[in-house]
């Protein structure tokens, strides 16, 4: 058995360093585009339902472009949609395509709290539910938290879900059209006049972007070089994850408006822990404690006492353990 895992990790450490390599060359050959109007042809790609599974293949995209410091981008020659098309294909056949799971959300969701906002899941774990019990959170409790610190906050929360309410709105959504698709399935490129109305949709003015973000707009924005070669492969750590913008000569490009809801959610918690709001946080966990435990009644699944198999589950502030009923002879262990 463990001469069958050593091949197993010998094959797969021989498929990520051709996946370096050539990652190595499509970097090289990107280098002699226009990296903005690349960079908003990937972007634009998320915004179709169908594309929804291929977070991790738009991550390497998105950090390859980023990782080419701006002095050696050729910005005057914009990509054809047939060579884009090439280039998508190579980056779609590496052998991180792997890692293409099935979305656990539908493709839009509402945060109910905040005004109804749309937010779009991508491949995302945290589920609309999370933001919205924390913002509930937060609303209730904002008393307790100095009004300069707050109102920064509320600033970011707002302006982000504004920039992906205003991305909703224009791509004209039908919720009863949102089906599943296969996640084996290639990359879905538009035609070229098609591709071009979506990017507009992710592009926004300087005047746009401070209105609703003001202050807050250098700590969310990024910038070519920013990433560096050997990380971009490294899925769950990219600076475009906490800075979604990009400077353009006409504004702003939003990189990844998938990375929206996590967004929000990590810079609430950062500023409730620079602040010293354990507490807040605190009720955060309890509430969602609660709130699961009402899903999983509803689902008809009953809490059970883990006493009864002679066990000692955790259940502290930051972490907790419970067992629910699953059918006749069935046990669900959830962990939050």
């Amino acid at each position: 058995m463990d001469e069958y895992y050593n091949m197993m990790r010998m094959n797969e450490e021989i498929m990520e360093r051709k996946d370096e390599e050539e990652i190595h060359k499509l970097r090289n050959d990107l280098k002699n585009y226009n990296m903005l109007d690349f960079l908003k042809k990937v972007s634009a790609l998320m915004l179709f339902p169908i594309n929804q599974s291929k977070s991790v293949i738009f991550q390497c995209m998105i950090s390859t472009a980023l990782s080419i410091p701006k002095d050696e981008i050729n910005n005057s020659n914009n990509m054809s949609i047939g060579k884009f098309r090439k280039i998508v294909n190579k980056f779609q056949r590496l052998h991180r395509r792997v890692m293409v799971d099935p979305p656990e959300f539908p493709f839009v969701l509402p945060i109910m709290y905040y005004d109804n906002y749309h937010v779009y899941m991508g491949a995302n774990s945290l589920s609309a539910s999370n933001l919205n019990t924390l913002l509930k959170t937060l609303m209730v409790h904002k008393t307790e938290i100095d009004i300069e610190t707050y109102s920064r906050i509320n600033k970011i929360i707002l302006g982000l879900l504004n920039i992906s309410e205003d991305i909703f709105i224009k791509t004209k959504l039908d919720f009863k059209e949102q089906k599943s698709y296969n996640k084996d399935e290639d990359i879905y490129i538009p035609s070229a006049e098609l591709l071009i109305e979506y990017e507009e949709l992710i592009e926004f003015s300087d005047e746009y972007v401070l209105e609703r973000l003001n202050d807050t707009v250098d700590e969310l924005t990024c910038k070519f070089g920013d990433i560096k070669k050997e990380d971009i492969s490294d899925f769950n750590n990219q600076i475009f994850y906490d800075k979604p913008l990009i400077r353009t000569n006409k504004g702003f490009i939003i990189l990844d408006v998938t990375t929206i809801i996590s967004l929000i959610m990590k810079k609430t918690i950062e500023y409730l822990i620079e602040n010293k709001k354990m507490d807040i946080i605190k009720l955060y966990n309890e509430y969602t404690k609660i709130n699961l435990t009402h899903d999983f009644f509803r689902l008809k699944h009953s809490p059970i006492d883990s006493r009864v198999f002679n066990l000692s589950l955790i259940n502290s502030d930051n972490y907790c353990e419970s067992m629910y009923t699953n059918g006749n002879d069935g046990i669900i262990i959830d962990i939050m």
